[in-house]
């Protein structure tokens, strides 16, 4: 597999919400900063990240935030 077809297979595994919430954790957001920013629970915020991190098979948001950088897409 080429590098275009896994970012596009990376890009589209995670809903756009859920690459909102990467993007701001890429910017530093903690999920407070993030929670005010998106006008949701902390709860929400917790489950996309979970999400998240289960979906790209990472160990944590800052893997995530890495995968997607490199992947171009943040």
């Amino acid at each position: 597999m080429n590098n275009i077809q896994f970012d596009q297979e990376l890009f589209g595994r995670l809903a756009p919400r859920e690459i909102e919430i990467v993007k701001a954790a890429s910017e530093g957001l903690s999920i407070k900063e993030s929670m005010e920013r998106f006008g949701v629970k902390r709860s929400t915020i917790a489950k996309h990240r979970a999400r998240i991190i289960f979906k790209l098979s990472c160990k944590n948001i800052s893997g995530a935030v890495g995968m997607l950088k490199d992947a171009g897409i943040i």
